[in-house]
């Protein structure tokens, strides 16, 4: 197949390997300098794009639901610890300690207010 499309069987290999796994011929996305990761050279590479787990963390997400985070927080009353509450609900582990240290902390899972800028317009104007 690589001499009929005129490619290194490499290239091809690689791409095949990426359909089994992922099931697209996409792009995935890199987590930092691959100079940085334990894997050198070539496969380094290769293997840093197809790790699901490392294009996860330079992606922004949404916010959790409160569901979630309440789960978060049951899991942690059982006695599970932050790695393993990590791995089971597939989520980072600094967003499970924020997640603890803000029901510790404030005795909620809620969402916050955060700070800001006061709004320019009251809501009585916007409302016109």
């Amino acid at each position: 197949m690589s001499a009929a499309l005129n490619v290194p069987m490499n290239t091809v290999a690689s791409i095949l390997l990426k359909w089994k796994k992922f099931g697209t011929t996409r792009t995935l996305p890199r987590a930092g300098c691959p100079a940085r990761t334990e894997r050198s050279g070539e496969k380094g590479l290769l293997q840093s794009a197809l790790d699901p787990r490392l294009g996860q963390s330079i992606m922004k997400t949404k916010e959790l639901t409160k569901q979630v985070r309440d789960k978060v927080v049951e899991k942690y009353e059982a006695g599970l610890g932050y790695k393993k509450i990590s791995r089971a609900l597939n989520i980072s582990l600094s967003t499970i300690k924020s997640i603890i240290r803000k029901w510790k902390e404030y005795g909620t899972t809620a969402n916050l207010p955060r700070g800001g800028c006061p709004p320019k317009l009251k809501s009585r104007t916007r409302r016109k």
